[in-house]
């Protein structure tokens, strides 16, 4: 098992500031630990689709980066690129205001390919979305 730096979580914040589509989100990572990571967005009027709830290429792309900076902790090199091969996203419930959570964990680790779970919730801890990538 890799080890995490001290300073994971403020190098993979700096990362992140790095992505301009996902800074233009305003997705914030609030916690990573080996295999497993957190991150945030408080809904704004620009997330929103018709009918005023979160549109889903928000979620999935909340999904592509948790689950991307999940892989990053388990990799030979601490966040080295990755891309995601495959994203199979389950919405279970519209999100319509407030602070959305997203949480990732590698469930499998291959040579190549990892798999990597991920779940969506709204301010309240509701299930919205969940995913397998």
């Amino acid at each position: 098992m890799n080890e995490l730096p001290d300073n994971a979580l403020e190098t993979a914040r700096e990362s992140l500031k790095r992505i301009p589509f996902v800074q233009s989100l305003g997705i914030e990572i609030v916690e990573i630990s080996h295999g497993e990571a957190k991150i945030r967005l408080q809904i704004e009027e620009k997330h929103h689709r018709d009918g005023g709830f979160m549109h889903g290429g928000v979620t999935a792309s909340m999904i592509d980066t948790v689950t991307a900076f999940a892989v990053g902790t388990i990799v030979e090199t601490f966040l080295i690129d990755a891309v995601t091969v495959n994203l199979t996203v389950n919405y279970l419930r519209p999100i319509f205001k407030g602070e959305v959570i997203a949480t990732a964990k590698v469930i499998r680790a291959g040579k190549r390919l990892l798999t990597v779970s991920a779940d969506v919730f709204d301010e309240n801890g509701a299930h919205a979305a969940t995913a397998l990538t």
